[in-house]
């Protein structure tokens, strides 16, 4: 599912999909680093 937004005066589709993941501890995270495989407080704490 792709969501719409508003871009430079037109409405445009989201070239991308965003993937929701699960971290061990049962948070949910974006990942937005690269090799990231815990949420952030999991990474806070390490």
């Amino acid at each position: 599912m792709s969501k719409n937004f508003f871009q430079n005066g037109k409405w445009t589709e989201n070239p991308s999909e965003v993937k929701v993941l699960e971290c061990d501890c049962g948070g949910k995270y974006i990942k937005t680093r690269d090799g990231q495989k815990t949420c952030l407080r999991c990474m806070k704490e390490e």
